[in-house]
């Protein structure tokens, strides 16, 4: 898993961006993957991981909130 996060993060700050999201669900499963839904996917995230909350949330995803979906 940390390995495809850190392909996945191609600006290596640690987060996975909206558009490394974007580029991550299109390589993986061929669809476009929707502001809305990455909206609530972090809304998801901050209520189920421990070490992610809405501050994080705007940087993008991290590895522990990568797992934890």
């Amino acid at each position: 898993m940390l390995r495809i996060f850190r392909v996945c993060d191609k600006d290596n700050d640690g987060y996975l961006s909206d558009q490394e999201l974007k580029d991550f669900q299109y390589v993986v499963f061929k669809s476009v993957l929707e502001p809305l839904h990455i909206k609530g996917l972090k809304t998801v995230l901050t209520r189920e991981c421990e070490d992610f909350d809405e501050q994080m949330a705007k940087k993008g995803i991290t590895f522990k909130a990568f797992v934890t979906f």
